[in-house]
């Protein structure tokens, strides 16, 4: 009988540990995104043999719309182009693995009509606690004309 009440008291034991530091995560059922959104512009410039054009992203774009792909929740960027994203996720229970989320930001509805921005997508692996820093994203500004050419 003491045997078994030993056994018994091990499993228990050993399965309460592996719970508790199994499921540090386990209540945590929100991910926080963080990062920045610039506009970026077609720059042209003779470097001595030939015109280079290249994209230079240096305006933080103000207002862009960043969301999480299959998520409701969206952020909006502040004036320097930050943004902090928390979106709900389902719990997981005694599992490590980090799932991958596709981040997308897009221009405000108060962008100017006769320029267009692309939107841009960047993927992310997270899993409920993290905080994920996202790499900046680009808003590339054309125009109608570059859009058809």
């Amino acid at each position: 009988m003491k045997r078994e009440i030993s056994f018994l008291f091990m499993v228990l034991f050993s399965f309460s540990i592996f719970f508790i530091l199994g499921c540090g995560r386990t209540f945590e059922s929100k991910i926080t995104f963080k990062g920045k959104v610039y506009y970026a512009w077609t720059k042209s410039f003779f470097n001595g043999v030939s015109t280079v054009t290249v994209l230079d992203p240096t305006n933080p774009a103000s207002d862009a719309i960043v969301n999480v792909v299959g998520y409701d929740d969206v952020a909006h960027t502040d004036s320097s182009g930050s943004y902090k994203l928390t979106i709900k996720t389902y719990r997981q229970f005694l599992s490590n693995n980090k799932d991958l989320y596709t981040i997308q930001a897009m221009c405000p509805r108060s962008f100017s009509s006769e320029k267009i921005a692309s939107d841009e997508y960047t993927t992310v692996y997270a899993r409920p606690g993290d905080t994920i820093e996202v790499r900046p994203l680009l808003l590339y500004e054309y125009t109608e004309e570059e859009k058809n050419f």
